[in-house]
């Protein structure tokens, strides 16, 4: 079977990285991650329409933000979705994508499958 979707993963935290790309490997998705907002745009441009999913585990990255991220992937690339996760308050607008850490995995495997399953 072939993965469903290629997933970016942004933040700056190693151990919250192994986690998240240890859930979504489970759930069959292609990673790649990146830990600053310029690496993550980078990404962006060279992957393309590859990547479905922008999953912003941090809102605060050592060069930038994570709003600018979204903001950015959506001027870019705008099929792609964007999720976010924050231990703060969701961005002001963003509730409905915004998942409170600690988050339920479950829930953000379900919501990661209905984004892709709403992409063309």
């Amino acid at each position: 079977m072939s993965k469903p979707a290629i997933v970016l993963l942004v933040d700056d935290d190693l151990m919250v990285v192994r986690a998240l790309v240890r859930m979504l490997n489970s759930a069959n998705y292609d990673i790649i991650v990146s830990y600053t907002a310029a690496d993550a745009l980078m990404s962006i441009r060279a992957i393309g329409a590859q990547v479905r999913l922008v999953l912003v585990a941090d809102l605060n990255l050592p060069d930038g933000n994570g709003m600018k991220v979204a903001e950015e992937t959506a001027r870019i690339r705008p099929q792609t979705r964007t999720l976010f996760t924050t231990g703060g308050t969701a961005p002001p607008g963003e509730e409905h994508r915004t998942f409170l850490k600690p988050f339920n995995v479950l829930e953000l495997r379900r919501r990661i499958l209905v984004e892709l399953a709403s992409l063309p």
